[in-house]
């Protein structure tokens, strides 16, 4: 199996998937943008430079082109950017090559945040969607917004937590609104669901091309960056990007989740991610991710290696069953993202021995060297 790995070509993930790969058998080829130079990695078999992710049209232009000379090989994308750009083409890019993500009707559900509220109000015994509105202006969200406060502003478009602000009132709802509203198109206000970190989870699903689960995995939050930015000011509060979290098996949670994933159709890899709220301790989806997570070298270094099977569904072949995994194993980000926390307690887990790294392993030190060269105070690094 020949694998293109798409998107988010600097990311200390990447070289950790690639390994899953080749472990697996895989050659993999890491695809960069254009003046965007990747992590090296020695599981990856070659390099492809392709148009940049903020070019869509040239890379929907590339892309067809490749696949019409590569049929055999099967695209893994990385992350929302090469998703998105990717999109429009994706009936046309599905017919060509296999693709390692859902349909592209599923995928458009779960980038639209919109679309995947509806998807799990819709379905019984799920998980709950936060109240939610789509406003035509800041007005408009200060006066139709009636349930309990604070909110998040959200982009309706993409997942992770790029854009988010916190409001805490009518008038900061105001101006997060306006301010969200200058980047994306008519933002989400919706409920904050009020939970305490331990409570917050992942949960991941591999289903084969037939829509049959063939795995699980399920990931609690320890600690998380401060990375929402709080009303219309420059302050960050915490939520968002998991920088500390625990393997974590739930079953009822965990077929919450699989019943939404089935009302969508879902084929392929793709996690949701949620929390349970202190108020009526009810489990609350924030959003489904049609992708592999950030979070996710915990589980590819247990072995549960959704990466290449993703892969496998893309080919239409059935993947090995997964159901069962090792709890309480915890993990932490890169050295480097926890540094940045300017956290002493954070900072002093990057030397946790117990916890399993997010870093790629010993044998391939290369991707470490760069992302360590990239870091350097004097350095600014290149995006994703």
């Amino acid at each position: 199996m020949r694998v293109l790995l798409l998107g988010a070509a600097g990311s200390l993930l990447g070289p950790v998937v690639a390994a899953a790969l080749a472990r697996a058998g895989a050659q993999v080829v890491r695809g960069h943008g254009t003046g965007d130079p990747p992590l090296h990695s020695r599981h990856h078999a070659g390099y492809l430079a392709h148009p940049p992710l903020g070019d869509p049209a040239a890379l929907q232009a590339f892309m067809l082109a490749f696949a019409r000379e590569n049929p055999e090989t099967v695209l893994l994308p990385g992350n929302d950017a090469a998703l998105l750009a990717l999109q429009p083409v994706r009936h046309e890019l599905d017919r060509l090559m296999p693709v390692a993500a859902p349909p592209p009707g599923v995928t458009a559900v779960a980038l639209d945040k919109t679309r995947t509220m509806d998807l799990a109000a819709a379905v019984t015994d799920g998980l709950h969607p936060p109240p939610t509105i789509t406003p035509e202006n800041a007005e408009d969200a200060a006066a139709r917004w009636n349930g309990p406060w604070p909110v998040v502003v959200k982009p309706r478009t993409g997942t992770g937590t790029e854009g988010i602000r916190l409001a805490r009132d009518a008038a900061e709802l105001r101006a997060a609104y306006a301010l969200v509203a200058a980047s994306y198109e008519r933002p989400l206000v919706q409920m904050a669901v009020q939970f305490d970190i331990e409570r917050k989870f992942h949960l991941f699903y591999l289903f084969d091309h037939t829509g049959r689960l063939r795995g699980w995995y399920g990931q609690r939050n320890l600690a998380e960056q401060r990375s929402m930015r709080l009303g219309a000011s420059g302050r960050k509060i915490p939520g968002g990007v998991a920088l500390y979290w625990q393997s974590w098996f739930d079953e009822p949670l965990l077929e919450r989740g699989r019943r939404v994933m089935e009302a969508a159709g879902w084929r392929g890899l793709g996690f949701i991610e949620g929390a349970f709220d202190r108020r009526d301790g009810r489990p609350y989806m924030f959003e489904i991710n049609p992708r592999i997570g950030g979070t996710q070298a915990l589980s590819l270094k247990q072995g549960i290696n959704f990466a290449h099977d993703a892969c496998l569904v893309a080919q239409s072949r059935i993947p090995p069953e997964r159901l069962r995994f090792a709890t309480g194993v915890r993990a932490k980000r890169d050295p480097f993202t926890l540094l940045r926390t300017r956290d002493p307690r954070l900072m002093l887990r990057a030397l946790d021995p117990t916890c399993t790294s997010s870093l790629p392993r010993l044998d391939d030190p290369r991707p470490l060297l760069q992302a360590l060269w990239r870091n350097l105070p004097f350095r600014r690094a290149p995006a994703g």
